[in-house]
């Protein structure tokens, strides 16, 4: 046994931080690299805002790429996306192409992400609207991007404290 509890004031301290460190919030949408060697393209930055992220509503996700050599179509992107249920994170099913879903072509998903890519770093801006509005969707989301090229090229990112909230 790790803790020995056998006052009630032990207890009750306990108990309040195991309840503060659990309802603790980030204030924003964190990210890593996978930091896999290999891979020739990294994510610089990534910033979503509003965060908490509310639905219904529109969002701004800024992210900032490099690329160590130029990148042509199609990008092969899987996402792998979890969320929080009580205590632990559960894989999201990828239904009418949102969730943990691969895409073929990132170039024809997202026409505004300035396909092919020169080598270099690149800023990208995706303004969304979200229409959903089910509770369902409410909570704490980490995910795992994994990208990769025609021509071999690899790029891998996690994202966590993603906060989804409903304006209702």
């Amino acid at each position: 046994m790790l803790f020995n509890l056998t006052n009630g004031i032990e207890k009750i301290l306990c108990v309040c931080f195991i309840f503060v460190s659990s309802t603790l919030a980030a204030t924003q949408v964190s990210w890593k690299n996978c930091n896999n060697d290999g891979d020739s393209i990294k994510l610089l930055n990534l910033t979503v805002t509003p965060y908490p992220i509310i639905i219904p509503g529109s969002i701004s996700i800024e992210a900032t790429v490099h690329t160590d050599q130029d990148v042509t179509g199609p990008i092969k992107l899987d996402l792998t996306l979890h969320k929080k249920i009580l205590f632990s994170y559960v894989s999201v099913p990828c239904v009418s192409g949102i969730g943990s879903c691969s895409y073929d072509d990132l170039c024809t998903l997202c026409p505004q992400c300035g396909c092919p890519l020169k080598a270099g770093d690149h800023a990208v801006t995706l303004n969304l609207n979200i229409y959903a509005s089910s509770w369902a969707l409410v909570g704490y989301y980490q995910g795992k991007i994994d990208v990769k090229t025609s021509s071999g090229q690899k790029a891998c990112a996690k994202v966590d404290n993603v906060h989804i909230q409903s304006s209702r």
